[in-house]
């Protein structure tokens, strides 16, 4: 029932404060050159694509903690720009070294992931006819290993900037909070998690087909856009991003509320 009512919450928190799809809405549009970069042929665009992708990388955790203490505010009645500034400001530090933890432990991951994929092909080559099934199989399941435990780490971790925003902690201490709310209620968001993942590649799907229409090969079959076409579909992935955005973020915070350990 947590993600259920959070869900009610949220489209009443939103529809209460529209302010939150235009915040999301910025963040939207800085992506957007991002998007026409990838049809562009000018270095001098793909390098100034590459320091607004570094500044969003930086200005991230201040977004990321002002929407979350806007959204936080939005559950119980009225929110504003002002609470997006302070509650950005004042968490900017936690939320910028949780993101870089969680940066060195994605490297690590993935410099795991490639020494045991390296070995284990080696191992194919070498066992050629004899054991190539069994190591193929052996691989295969090393593969489904890591997705599970990736997908383990980040159920138990998302609510970590939650975390640190409303009990007002420290980056390791959010992690800590993010993991004990979600251990006593695992069901319930394991439902929040699988709505959000519908909203997400739903979304997803819209990014991809509009990056593959942007430069269709003759295999794909696509035709190319138009520039008109090219404007009217990014305007849509800005729209998007508003409200997806606003109510995944605003989503996140109502149903923290509801599992968050008592503070002590």
């Amino acid at each position: 029932m947590g993600a259920m009512s959070a869900g009610r919450q949220t489209v009443t928190a939103v529809a209460r404060n529209p302010i939150l799809i235009v915040v999301a809405l910025v963040l939207g549009l800085v992506q957007v050159p991002q998007l026409l970069a990838q049809s562009a042929n000018s270095t001098t665009l793909v390098v100034a694509t590459g320091l607004l992708s570094l500044l969003f990388v930086l200005l991230y955790p201040f977004f990321f903690g002002g929407i979350i203490g806007m959204g936080n505010e939005a559950v119980e009645g009225k929110t504003s720009l002002g609470t997006f500034v302070s509650a950005g400001k004042a968490n900017y530090v936690s939320l910028f070294g949780a993101f870089l933890i969680l940066m060195g432990v994605a490297i690590l991951y993935v410099v795991a992931l490639l020494i045991v994929t390296t070995v284990g092909g080696v191992a194919v080559v070498s066992a050629g006819d004899a054991l190539g099934g069994v190591a193929f199989l052996a691989i295969a399941g090393v593969a489904l290993v890591a997705f599970l435990l990736y997908f383990l780490l980040f159920f138990f971790i998302q609510f970590f900037g939650q975390a640190i925003v409303l009990d007002d902690v420290g980056a390791v201490d959010g992690f800590k909070r993010s993991v004990g709310a979600v251990r006593g209620h695992k069901l319930s968001t394991l439902g929040y998690t699988l709505v959000l993942s519908l909203i997400g590649g739903v979304f997803g799907a819209f990014g991809a087909l509009f990056a593959l229409l942007q430069n269709p090969t003759p295999t794909d079959g696509l035709p190319a856009l138009s520039p008109g076409a090219a404007i009217v579909a990014v305007a849509v992935f800005v729209v998007l991003s508003g409200v997806v955005g606003a109510f995944s973020m605003t989503y996140g915070v109502a149903f923290y509320r509801q599992i968050r350990p008592a503070v002590t």
